[in-house]
Formats: structure tokens, sequence, C-alpha cells
């Protein structure tokens, strides 16, 4: 009869971390030979007694429940090893190339990846975030991403002056990376960090930027020089808002062909790569000031494959291009920034609030949660929902509820 191994979990008080808890960790013996594996779980001497004790409480009970789970899983695999080794239960485990776990390893993939299939700006997203964890810790591998290393960083961003919404900015990638390394079976479920009464994501506060419709009407009637870049940066923002609150991104995807006598329809870069089996597909109804600005400043080919707009995607690179489109909103913002403070507008308009001030105006005019989320092309009611909450001042949102009085 072969030799089997033996798993359980364990608590390694040799290395007691700054909190006062200790990692509890995957205990595997085989031949006398013992290695231990990280569970993402720190308890404190308390807490272990307490998890073991007749009432360990309901969140203690849950660890509990977890921690026997990993050892249980961990045992299923090692009993169907045809021989046991630690090599090849890492392997069977984990599912995972020698360098899997290298988390910087695992950046350069993702960012390989996003470059081949010109994602540039979630490329760009990834680059940033390796940068600044490398900046607090220079090797890191998946075990070392604990609720206490994400704490430990946050506070570590909030010392250099860095925002709660930079600090999401940068955990979001790290959290992707967290999630194909479970599907890939690189690290247990158990590990993961990024759920309840563990470690939260800060998401950062979206300001509740918007202009009524009064205020966008004053923007429309403000007569900058002629063919002045003020004057573009004017037009490209009411065509935003006009156009569903599209992004530039996808006002200079736009093409010809896309055209139609009333309307024009498009895929949302932003969701493309999320609704491949069911693209989302946004119509724009058009108006006189959607012709308007495509007459003043579109291509003056309109061959159906020609770009609308070809200031941004004319030529060069993908970097190029992407360049071009960061001045291009860059300077909009800029010159809107100057037309509000003309206008006498006390606001920090930038291109999203056309995003937001076309919300609200629909909202707000009578236009239903269900027509809001078909016209700014959002996947779930959900989304939208949340994307009011965040757009409508409590005030407001008191009225709406007191008219259905």
């Amino acid at each position: 009869m072969k030799e089997k191994a033996t798993y359980a979990y364990w608590i390694d008080r040799k290395r007691a971390k700054k909190n006062g808890k200790y990692p509890i960790k995957l205990r595997i013996t085989y031949q006398r030979k013992r290695k231990y594996y990280s569970t993402g779980t720190d308890l404190s001497s308390d807490e272990w007694d307490k998890m073991h004790s007749e009432k360990p409480g309901k969140r203690l009970q849950e660890t509990l429940k977890e921690l026997l789970d990993l050892v249980g899983e961990a045992q299923k695999v090692g009993d169907n090893l045809p021989s046991f080794s630690f090599h090849q239960f890492e392997e069977a485990f984990f599912n995972a190339p020698d360098d899997a776990l290298d988390v910087y390893e695992a950046y350069d993939r993702q960012i390989k990846f996003l470059n081949e299939n010109n994602r540039i700006g979630n490329r760009n997203n990834f680059k940033d975030s390796k940068s600044s964890l490398m900046k607090f810790k220079a090797k890191l591998s998946f075990y070392d991403i604990t609720p206490d290393f994400l704490n430990e960083y946050e506070k570590w961003m909030l010392a250099n002056n860095r925002s709660m919404t930079t600090i999401g900015f940068y955990l979001r990638p790290l959290r992707t990376l967290m999630n194909q390394a479970i599907e890939n079976k690189v690290i247990s479920r158990d590990a993961y960090p990024f759920k309840k009464r563990k470690y939260k994501v800060p998401t950062g506060k979206r300001g509740n930027v918007f202009l009524t419709l009064d205020e966008t009407r004053i923007i429309r009637s403000y007569v900058p020089i002629l063919n002045s870049t003020e004057e573009r940066s004017k037009d490209f923002w009411l065509f935003s808002f006009f156009c569903n609150g599209m992004n530039f991104k996808d006002i200079f995807n736009l093409k010809y062909y896309q055209i139609q006598n009333h309307s024009f329809s498009f895929i949302r870069e932003k969701t493309r790569n999320t609704t491949k089996e069911d693209p989302i597909i946004v119509e724009v109804q058009l108006n006189k000031e959607i012709k308007r600005i495509i007459d003043k400043w579109g291509n003056k080919n309109k061959n159906p494959d020609n770009y609308v707009f070809p200031f941004v995607n004319n030529s060069g690179s993908v970097d190029d291009q992407s360049k071009k489109l960061k001045q291009f909103t860059k300077t909009t913002n800029k010159y809107m920034k100057r037309i509000c403070k003309k206008v006498g507008i006390e606001k920090e308009v930038t291109t999203y609030v056309a995003r937001h001030s076309f919300a609200y105006i629909i909202i707000t005019s009578g236009g239903s949660i269900e027509e809001l989320r078909e016209l700014l092309g959002h996947k779930s009611i959900t989304t939208t929902q949340n994307y009011i909450s965040q757009i409508i001042p409590s005030e407001r949102k008191k009225k709406l509820a007191d008219a259905l009085m």
C-alpha cells in the first residue's frame, strides 16, 4: 500500500504580523517532509482558539469552513495522483508553470495581450498598476496578496498623498489578475482577498457634476471665435451630449457607413469585449445640432469606410492614436472650463459631464430607467440604477419620490 500525504491547516506562530495576527497555512506532510502554502487568511491567537470553540461566531465559522474546504480540495488532488510528490501536487493543484505565481509576470502577460488586441487604454491601466505596486514591493507572489498586504498598500498610498480613487484605479487590475489566477487554478479560491469582510477595493466617489437643460442651452448660445479651438471644444462637447453621452473614443471611431437618414448606431468600445456574445447597440437620433457639427468638423470625403472625424485615427500607430485622443480630451476639458467661467456656470465641466448631463436630463424629464439604460448602452439595469444614484443629488431624489405620492 502506497504511503499517502496528510493535509491540514496550521497557524504559523513564528511569523507574527504587525497587527499581531499569524498566517494560516495549508500544511502537507509526506515521508516526514513538510511544505506549507499560504491560504490568504490571518488570525490572532484568540481568534484561532475561538474558531475551534463551541460558539465561534458567524465570521470565524465561515473562516473555518473555508479552511476545511481548502484542505479537502488539496487532499482530493493529492490522493488522485498516481504517485505523490510535492512537485506533482503543485502542478496539479495550482496548474501553474514556474512563473505563474509571480504577479508581475502575470501583469506582463496581460499587458502583452491587451497591446496585441489594441486595447491601449486598458493596457495603460495595467502598466500604471504594476508600476505602483513595484514601488511598494519589488517582488510579489500571488500568495502575498492578502487582506493585510492590501491594507498596508492602501496606507502607503495615502501616506504618499494618493486618493482613494487612485488606489481603486490601481487595485482593480490586480483584482482581475487574481480572478484569472483562480480560474487557471494557480491559487485557491479560498486565498481570494477581494471579498466581503476581507478587503474591498475603494471605488472613490464620482463627482455629482451635471448641467441642467437650461445650463446646456447657455453653453449652446455662447459664440466663440469662428474656427477656433474653443469653438471646436464646445462643438465636440455638445456632440457627446446630444449623442447619448457618447464617449470621445466612440466619437472618433464613428464611420460614415454607420450614419443612416435619421440616425446612427454604434457599439461602445468600453463594453465591446464583455458583450461579444450579445453586443449592445446604441442608437442615436440625428438632430440639427449633430448634423451641423458633422458638416463643420467632419471629413469632407464621405466614403463609407472613412472616419467621420479623422482627428485621431487618421495616421500613426495605435499608441499615437491613443495619445492624440488623450490630448484632444484634455484640450476640450481646458476650453470647456474657460467657456463655463465666461458664461457664469460654476461647475467643473469635463467631457464626462456631457454623459452625466444627458442622463440627468432624460431621467428628470420623465424618461424611465429602462429607456435610459438603452440610450446609455448599459448591459444591466443595475448599472443604470447605480449611475443615476451618482448623478442625482439627494434633494432631487426626494422630489422624485414625493411626486409618487
